[in-house]
């Protein structure tokens, strides 16, 4: 179970870096409320927020499984 929610902590972790990415390439433009762009970056960093995406969170709670620990977190 831990391995499945380190790995879609890891997927998040990657999509946000390519979201900001593309925020980045697009300049300016990308902050209007009218573009997609804008909307696409604030859910994307919205979703990764959540505590269960939670990259420090998930990691150290893996690694406490990983070391034989009882693993202590919001999970």
């Amino acid at each position: 179970m831990l391995r499945n929610r380190l790995g879609h902590t890891f997927c998040t972790r990657l999509l946000v870096q390519a979201v900001d990415a593309l925020f980045l390439a697009a300049g300016g433009q990308g902050i209007f409320l009218e573009k997609p762009l804008q909307r696409v970056w604030r859910d994307s960093h919205a979703a990764a927020a959540h505590i269960s995406l939670n990259w420090d969170a998930v990691t150290t709670m893996y690694g406490q499984y990983a070391l034989g620990l009882e693993p202590k977190g919001q999970y």
